[in-house]
């Protein structure tokens, strides 16, 4: 019958959520990025290493991405603990990571590919756009944080979406200033790779 083939498929489709997930961040990922520069070649005028923001990133640079991204998350956590940790979306993560059937898959997706992906949209092509434009640089900013910050919102309760609004603007302003996506790049892995072992420690606890 029609409506049992579709309830086995929604019932696989739930018992294996966290790893159509992963495949569908990594397909995602490339074809995104394939189209980013194929929209980039076409213009013509300019070049991909220049409007991504592909500039070489020094280690200290680097090194302080990771420590910025660190503060940031332990300042999140604590407010989370002051909330009573009632402001995560930890159940609806877990159940995801659970599901991913293969978690070197999950973790390389959502540290390396989702990262790489976003960034090259929004603090690569969309930042560079907007720059260029006669909005400056702050309404840059500010308009690249607020449709990060929408693109979560259907994975998200509001606080997080708030945290990633925030984080957003000053991932913008580190774009900015360090001219270079890189940057950027690392805070994000660094955030997800942070998300990645709390979900790992919490099913392990």
């Amino acid at each position: 019958q029609p409506e049992e083939i579709m309830q086995d498929f929604l019932d696989i489709m739930n018992a294996n959520m966290g790893f159509f997930q992963s495949i569908a961040t990594v397909v995602s990922g490339i074809v995104g990025l394939g189209l980013i520069i194929i929209i980039i070649k076409a213009k013509k005028s300019a070049a991909i290493k220049d409007y991504l923001g592909l500039n070489k990133i020094g280690w200290k640079v680097a090194l302080l991405s990771i420590g910025l991204m660190v503060v940031y998350n332990l300042a999140v956590s604590g407010i989370q603990i002051l909330l009573g940790n009632q402001a995560g979306d930890e159940q609806s993560l877990i159940k995801i990571y659970e599901t991913a059937v293969s978690r070197p898959l999950f973790w390389i997706s959502v540290v390396i590919f989702a990262p790489l992906f976003e960034e090259a949209i929004f603090r690569g092509f969309l930042f560079e756009g907007f720059r260029q434009s006669k909005l400056g640089i702050w309404w840059t900013i500010i308009i690249t944080a607020a449709t990060w910050a929408v693109l979560h919102a259907f994975q998200y309760q509001v606080f997080n979406v708030l945290v990633i609004l925030v984080l957003g603007l000053i991932m913008g302003v580190v774009r900015w200033r360090t001219k270079t996506i890189w940057s950027t790049f690392i805070m994000h892995a660094t955030m997800n790779l942070w998300a990645v072992i709390a979900l790992e420690l919490t099913i392990n606890a």
